[in-house]
């Protein structure tokens, strides 16, 4: 029996806990209260994701377009296109903000 109450207190205290926890995010004022409360938020996050992504998966289709490198020196210049380059930009904003 001393292993059976011994559990039932172990999860009473996690059950408190995880109250605790409960309690503070739909009363709070954090970052996760704000995920789930706040769909504006919500988006924004979920729309830099989705660039993120975009600019991830050109960066693997067209890398000389963002790694520039040579063993001799040789400098193959290119430029973002206007996409990419605004692309660019506002992942750099949003990661900054």
């Amino acid at each position: 029996m001393p292993d059976l109450v011994g559990t039932i207190e172990n999860a009473k205290s996690s059950l408190e806990e995880v109250n605790a926890i409960l309690y503070d995010v739909q009363h709070g004022d954090g970052t996760l209260t704000h995920l789930i409360k706040d769909s504006t938020l919500y988006h924004q996050v979920d729309d830099m994701l989705i660039e993120a992504t975009r600019l991830i998966e050109n960066i693997k289709t067209y890398p000389k377009k963002y790694v520039h490198f040579s063993i001799f020196g040789k400098k193959d210049k290119r430029i973002l296109d206007a996409k990419d380059e605004k692309v660019l930009k506002k992942f750099l904003r949003d990661s900054l903000n």
